[in-house]
Order: structure tokens, then C-alpha cells, then sequence
């Protein structure tokens, strides 16, 4: 155990801390793999300009990645940068101990012992600048500024503490560590000596949200500004707004609720090691001090006395992900649980998992590899811009119509496995054409703001699209499997088919094809109508002509588009007289028959009907075995077998649209039979027997 993490002297606490928090995640794997990617193992700020592992590093503490995939390490007077081709740069401070260059250039700024780095959402670097009791902000055009603390020297009889309620610019700070910023733009920050956390609003007022100013332990389950903390090493904040605290000289992680409740999340108190595969609460941490929350809700801890990176899942379970407990540099290359490390103390983890350790006293960073995700586009989804929803799957070969979709404001998704990459790299060729990287999901070819899709209104014509997956951002790193798939655009108006509509049930009884022969016998209704069925499904209007044995023009401007008219779906009766017709449906842009036209449906067919139909009222009976009467009749009729042939055979009632309306399906050996059929008036046709032999009647109910 190092002295340093032992005792807090004032040149202590800027070497217990600091990590970025990121709303990323890291996922333990089998076959993951430890390396340094900066730093050459010696204690000095040399090598700008060439590769990071051949660099010195004065003490790695806090590490922040910026959207671009770069790395960002503070130590000693100087933040470095380590670009994603592996060159480290000087990026703030010009490498001399001190307080200057507020207002200018953050590249010529005098800094002390930098403790944390963390980044916000506008590309703001703000910094943890110890020994000078301030929080400074660099912006993205490289401008440097304190926004908190007064810069006052503190001591061990005065201490130095104060401003809370005013602006955080005035406040006394007292070797601040840690820092994260939430959402909502709030910055929190471990006061470490000051044994507090303080919160600086947008607005730039400073208050404390945890710690009385005592140093111990004490106040769980109660106000978290009533509780005692001990030199607090590190802040961090989950998307629900709870704050946890990295107790160092408690060997305890805090949690704060947003109710302002303060508990311990992780370690017993104790400072050693042990627990792994059982509750954090009961585990043992030795200077637990910079801490991360991934957006699964794992805990990450730098327990940098024992030489680990240690786990917490949201269920509460310990675990060791990096380190042997052994202090010192070896492991590079193999398993990150079987590598030596020497007083870990920030973690980050960026978009492809990669988990990044400021291996300090190592004087290096290391990185933890996940093993290889193989990284597909496995689909495109076609985007309606308007309502940032997907529309559909495009297929290969698809023929988009421009015309059949909500709207012609669209946009391309590539869908990739796993659902984050690093890039999406998405070339369209073609009618148009365009390349587009996209470094966050989700990976649109004419980009969005955050799933906001941007429109794209594609002109007619043939195009050809390939999505590329990479590990890295910007098209960097290693390529995984692509997507290519090409479509055709066009923009018109069709009627695709008809639909013989049953007007009595509103079904669809079959589609209405070209040469078709209808039997109204067969039918299930003699009461019809005919849908017109277009793509898209809503036109501006059609208009629908019927000629032949009968005639109808009809125009209709809202679907269902019915020849014979419909009210909100329920269709009207059309009882169709046999003979030959022919109908012709045109869809239009606009409305009665106005705008463009589209591309109209013809088709011929015939209504045939029954032979009961035929018969007509006029049916002459048939010579032969049997006798009906009396007929016409009212309730009951008589059939009298003229001879044994006629026997036994069934004995079945038609209407005259030759629909089966009564049977008697019993064997009979008596010669005459008396019927009370029940029918309603009118005109039927009796059947005995089957097949060519069947006899049959003209029969008429009257009243």
C-alpha cells in the first residue's frame, strides 16, 4: 500500500481521483483483453506530438472521451489528448505549475494537479484544477475560464469553506477532486477536504448536497447533508437523479436519492478486499476512488488499494473486472483479472465497450477490450420524417411507390447487430446519390438530431445502397458485415384488383378477375356490390364505369371505392340481371375525377343464371312417375309416386335463384307423402330424386 492513498495531505487528494462519466456500458466477457494505449511507464509529460504508448504520463488521473472517439487524461499541469490514430497531443495547459490564462488560449493556461476531466453535452471540458481550488471550463474553441471556486489557499487551522446560496465563482473550495455533470446541466463536486459535495445549478449558484463538513461516518438513512464523509474522491450521477459518492477513507460507496437520503451502496467499512459474488454492502474496499454508472446501472469502482476494478450490478452483487490485487505493471495481452495494476484511479468506458483505466501509478493508461461483437447492417427501414416512425422494411428489389405512402418525407435507417456501433458508413448510388457516416445510433442517411430525422424527398428512378458497420467512429476501426440492397422509386396511382362484395353480410366474397363466368347459383347472396381496391389503399378519387346488360357510371372520392355506392362501409344492393358487363375503374390525384390520372383496371365477366332461374314462372312439369297437388297451395302440398322407381328418392325445394330452401333427406316407402314445408310466398321449384333422372315441379305458395 502506497502512502499516499493512506494519508490526505494536500498533495494527496489530487492523486486519490477522478472519471468521466459517460452513458455508455461495459459488459463483462470471456475473452476480453487488457493493453496500454498511452503512456510509457515514466513519470513525465513528454512525447506530444507521437504515439501515446511512447509518451510519459505525469501521473494519469481523470480520463474523458468527447464524442469524436479522442481521449482526454489529466495529470500534472497538463490535460493530454490521445486522438483515435493513437497520437497524444498537449490539449490544456502549457505544462507549468501555477494559476494563470483565464480569458485566453486554454493551451498557454497555467494549471496545478488536474484531479477530473469530464465533458458535457455541448463539447464543454471541464476541469478539476486542485491545488488552485477552482473548477475550470474550456470551451470547444479553446477558450479557458474558472466557473467555480475563488482560488483562496486554505490550511489545516482555517480550513476553506464557503458560499453556498451564492455564486459558485465566489465559493471556497478546498482541493476538489472528482466531477460529473448531469442532464440537466447541473456540476457536482467532490470537496475533499471540505468532506462535503457540492452542486453548481446552470446558473452558477453553489450549494451542498451531502456532508456536514465533518470528517467520519455517519447519517445513513437520514439527510445526506446531516451525514458525516471522509475525504468524498468522486461524484457520479444516474439518469434518475441519484448521487453516489465515492467515500474514500470510509472504504464506502453512498448513495443519495433524490429525496436527499443518504445510504451505502458498496463496502463494509473495512479496508481490505474480499466479498466478490456477494452483496456490495457487505464487501470490503480499500480508497475506493473514481467511480462510473453505465446505462445498464452498473457501478464501476477504481478500488485503487487493492489494485482492482471492482463491479456492482443494479441487483447489488460484487465483482472483480480488472486486476489481480497485486500492485505493479505486467498482463498486457491477456485476461484484465490475471494483469497487475498499480493504484487505479478513473475509468471510462466508450461506445464500443472498451473500458479505459488510469493505471496512475503506472504512469500509463490501459484499455480492456471486449471480445469481438461481430457487427452487421441487417436491414433499412424505410422512415416517415414526419412522424420519426418507421414505415417498413425495405426488401431487396422493392419497387417504392411514392404514391401509396403517408407521406413523401422519408429517410433510411440502417439496422444494425448489436443495435451501437461505432459508425454506420451508408453510400447511395444511383438516380441520387449521396455518402453519409453517421457516429450514433440511430444511423440515418440524411441524418437526425437525436432520432429527429431530417426528409429526404426521393426523385423517381433506380438506386443502390450499402451500409458499412464499423468498430471505431468516423468509419474507423474494423469493418464488420455490410448491407447492400437496391430499390426502385416510382410515383403512381392504380386500381390493382376488384372485390365482389356480398351486400348482405359486407364481405368480401371473392376478386372479380378478367373472363370470369359468375354462377348466381353457386353464390352465397343475390344482392351484390363491386369494390374498386387501388394502391395506394387512399386516392383522391376514382371514377368507375359498368357497361354491358347493365350500365352505371359512379364516381367516388372516398374509400371504399364501391360502384354502387356505400355509406361508410356498408355498401348498397346492386341484384345484377344475367348477362355479359364490363368495368373499368380510373384512380385520380384529386378529387371527382381531377388531378392526375392513374393507371385504370378493365375486366370482362359474366353473371349466369341458375336453371331454376331459367324455368321462370312457367315451368311445364314433366311427364313421369309423380303427381303434385294441390298447386298452387297454401300450407301443405302432396307428392303421389306414380310408380316404385320414384320410391325413396329425396325430395329437395328450390327458389327460383336455385338456392336449396328445404329437404327431406329420410327414405320413404310409402307412395304419397304430405309436405308442410313452411315457406313464404311465392314461386319454387320441387326436385325428386338426382342426376339426369330427377324429376321436377313448378310449385307456388300462395296466401
Amino acid at each position: 500500500m502506497t502512502s499516499f492513498i493512506r494519508f490526505p495531505h494536500f498533495f494527496s487528494s489530487a492523486l486519490l481521483s477522478g472519471c468521466l462519466i459517460v452513458g455508455l456500458f461495459f459488459t463483462r466477457l470471456s475473452a476480453q483483453t487488457i493493453h496500454t494505449i498511452a503512456g510509457n511507464g515514466i513519470s513525465e509529460n513528454s512525447g506530444n506530438g507521437g504515439p501515446a504508448t511512447s509518451a510519459g504520463l505525469s501521473g494519469p488521473r481523470g480520463l474523458a472521451l468527447d464524442a469524436q472517439g479522442n481521449l482526454f487524461i489529466s495529470g500534472v499541469s497538463q490535460i493530454r489528448k490521445v486522438t483515435t490514430d493513437g497520437i497524444i497531443r498537449a490539449a490544456v495547459g502549457d505544462g507549468e505549475l501555477g494559476f494563470s490564462g483565464d480569458g485566453g488560449p486554454a493551451i498557454n493556461a497555467h494549471l496545478s494537479v488536474v484531479d477530473d476531466i469530464a465533458i458535457d453535452a455541448q463539447g464543454n471540458l471541464f476541469l478539476s484544477d486542485n491545488w488552485n481550488n477552482r473548477i475550470r471550463k474550456v470551451t470547444p474553441d479553446g477558450i479557458i475560464n474558472t466557473v467555480v471556486g475563488n482560488g483562496v489557499r486554505c490550511s489545516k487551522e482555517t480550513g476553506c469553506f464557503g458560499g453556498d446560496g451564492g455564486p459558485a465563482i465566489q465559493a471556497s473550495l478546498d482541493g476538489p477532486t472528482g466531477i460529473d455533470i448531469d442532464a440537466q446541466g447541473n456540476l457536482f463536486i467532490a470537496d475533499y477536504f471540505n468532506h462535503r459535495i457540492r452542486k453548481v445549478t446552470p446558473d452558477g449558484i453553489i450549494t451542498t448536497v451531502a456532508g456536514n463538513g465533518s470528517y467520519g461516518f455517519s447519517g445513513d438513512g437520514g439527510p445526506a447533508t446531516s451525514a458525516r464523509l471522509n475525504f468524498p474522491g468522486d461524484v457520479a450521477v444516474d439518469a434518475q437523479g441519484n448521487l453516489f459518492i465515492a467515500d474514500q477513507y470510509n472504504h464506502r460507496i453512498r448513495k443519495v436519492t433524490p429525496q436527499g437520503v443518504i445510504t451505502t451502496w458498496a463496502g463494509n467499512g473495512i479496508s481490505d478486499f474480499g466479498g466478490d459474488g456477494g452483496a456490495a454492502t457487505r464487501a470490503s474496499l480499500d480508497y475506493p476512488s473514481g467511480i462510473l454508472l453505465d446505462a445498464k446501472g452498473n457501478l464501476l469502482i477504481a478500488d485503487g488499494g487493492n489494485h482492482r476494478i471492482r463491479q456492482v450490478t443494479p441487483d447489488g452483487i460484487i465483482s472483480t473486472i480488472a486486476g489481480n490485487g497485486l500492485a505493479g505493471f505486467s498482463g498486457d495481452g491477456g485476461l484484465p483479472t490475471q494483469a497487475s495494476l498499480n493504484g487505479p484511479s478513473s475509468i471510462a468506458v466508450d461506445v464500443q465497450g472498451n473500458l479505459y483505466i488510469s493505471d496512475r501509478n503506472n504512469y500509463r493508461v490501459r484499455k480492456v477490450t471486449p471480445a469481438a461483437v461481430p457487427l452487421t447492417v441487417f436491414s433499412v427501414s424505410l422512415i416517415n420524417a414526419h412522424t420519426d416512425g418507421p414505415i417498413r422494411e425495405l426488401m431487396p428489389g422493392e419497387e417504392i411507390n411514392l404514391a401509396g405512402l403517408p407521406t413523401q418525407n422519408l429517410n433510411l435507417r440502417a439496422n444494425t447487430a448489436p443495435a451501437t456501433v461505432g459508425s454506420v458508413v451508408m453510400q447511395l448510388s444511383g438516380t441520387q446519390s449521396l455518402t453519409q457516416i453517421e457516429n450514433a445510433a440511430p444511423y440515418a442517411l440524411f441524418q437526425d438530431n437525436n432520432g429527429d430525422y431530417k426528409g429526404w424527398k426521393p426523385a423517381v428512378g433506380s438506386y443502390t445502397l450499402t451500409a458499412t458497420p464499423y468498430t471505431g467512429p468516423n468509419g474507423t476501426g474494423s469493418a464488420g458485415t455490410p448491407y447492400t440492397f437496391s430499390f426502385t422509386v416510382v410515383d403512381h396511382l392504380n386500381v390493382e384488383s376488384f372485390s365482389l362484395i356480398n351486400a348482405i353480410t359486407q364481405q368480401t366474397i371473392q376478386e372479380l378477375t378478367d373472363g370470369q363466368e359468375l354462377n348466381l347459383a353457386s353464390l352465397p347472396s343475390h344482392v351484390f356490390n363491386i369494390q374498386a381496391n387501388t394502391n395506394p389503399a387512399t386516392v383522391g378519387s376514382v371514377v368507375m364505369q359498368l357497361s354491358g346488360t347493365q350500365t352505371r357510371t359512379q364516381l367516388e372520392n372516398t374509400a371504399p371505392y364501391a360502384l354502387f355506392k356505400d355509406g361508410n362501409g356498408q355498401y348498397r344492393t346492386w341484384k345484377p340481371v344475367p348477362g355479359s358487363y364490363t368495368l373499368t375503374a380510373t384512380p385520380y390525384t384529386g378529387p371527382n375525377g381531377t388531378g392526375s390520372a392513374g393507371t385504370p383496371l378493365t375486366v370482362s365477366f359474366q353473371f349466369v343464371a341458375p336453371a331454376a332461374a331459367r324455368w321462370g314462372a312457367d315451368v311445364a312439369l314433366e311427364p313421369g312417375a309423380i303427381r303434385v297437388f294441390p298447386n298452387p297451395f297454401r300450407e301443405s302440398f302432396t307428392i303421389q309416386f306414380q310408380g316404385p322407381q320414384a320410391v325413396g328418392q329425396p325430395v329437395r325445394l328450390y327458389d327460383l335463384w336455385g338456392r336449396l330452401v328445404w329437404q327431406e333427406t329420410s327414405e320413404r316407402t310409402e307412395p304419397q307423402i304430405t309436405l308442410h314445408p313452411g315457406l313464404n310466398n311465392g314461386v319454387y321449384v320441387l326436385q325428386v330424386g338426382t342426376g339426369p333422372a330427377a324429376k321436377r315441379h313448378k310449385l307456388v305458395k300462395v296466401p
